[in-house]
Order: structure tokens, then sequence, then C-alpha cells
């Protein structure tokens, strides 16, 4: 500790620069670099030009189709009677298909509404067109949305 007080810095940095050749840093590349990356335009609009034509290119293409089916050779009794062994099989399977249905399009929950509706069991087209989007325009922006979904990332 009192050999530390006597050592000064000063000096022991001298001593090593005079035994040491130390060639001076050159910035200069770096701060040229730095300068024409600072003057550069600043991009503040994006251009969605390329991503609008995709994306009208993607709408504009036809739609796959897939080929039909001809059901008609097991639509005879015969084959009914197979895959349903009574009448109660097939009325059951039958019920329980058009329930399915109904909760995936959502009918029973727009009959539920339709009950409710504040009150008023009937709903004028007035009321209709100010409080509900066209279907027409939900099935477009519904057809873009499933579109773009289809867009690898």
């Amino acid at each position: 500790m009192v050999e530390l007080g006597k050592v000064s810095l000063r000096d022991e940095i001298a001593n090593y620069l005079a035994g040491h050749a130390v060639q001076a840093y050159n910035d200069g590349p770096l701060v040229a670099r730095i300068e024409a990356l600072e003057a550069r335009p600043q991009v503040t609009t994006v251009d969605l030009g390329p991503l609008e034509r995709r994306v009208q290119a993607l709408e504009s293409r036809p739609a796959p189709t897939t080929p039909a089916i001809d059901l008609s050779a097991y639509m005879t009794s015969e084959m009914a009677y197979q895959t349903f062994a009574t009448y109660a099989t097939l009325q059951a399977q039958m019920t329980s298909n058009i329930k399915n249905k109904h909760l995936e399009l959502g009918l029973d929950a727009l009959i539920d509404e339709k009950l409710r509706n504040g009150g008023d069991n009937f709903i004028t087209s007035h009321q209709a067109s100010t409080a509900y989007a066209p279907l027409e325009d939900f099935k477009i922006l519904e057809a873009r949305v499933k579109s773009l979904e289809m867009i690898p990332i």
C-alpha cells in the first residue's frame, strides 16, 4: 500500500509508451461510414405497391375446383339400409347432423338474438341497414382474408 503511494501513474504510462511502438488509431473510415449513414434520407413512408399487386393477383387467381362426386349409385334403398340398420338410427343421425350444422353456422345464436332483439321480434329493413353491414361486403372481406391467410410468410 505504501509502495503504491510512491508510484506515479503518469510516469508508468510514459515509460510504457516509450518502450513500445504504439500506432495511432485511424478512425477515418468509420467516421466516413457513420456520416454517410446519417446523410442518407430517412424513409417515412412504405411502398405498399408490391403487396397490393400480390393481393390483387391472389384475389384474381381462379379458385381451385374439386371434382364432382357421383353418389347416385349409393343412393339406393339397399345401400341406405346397409348404412343405417333401422329408421330410428337414420333419423337420429339426421337430427344430429342438423343440430351440428346449426351450431356450426350459428343459427341457434341468430334465432336467440332475433327473439331477444330488445323485446322487438321484428326488425325493419331500415333498422337492419343502419345496424348491420351488407352481406356482400362481409363476403368480400371474408374472401380477401381467406386469400391473405394462404400467403406463405
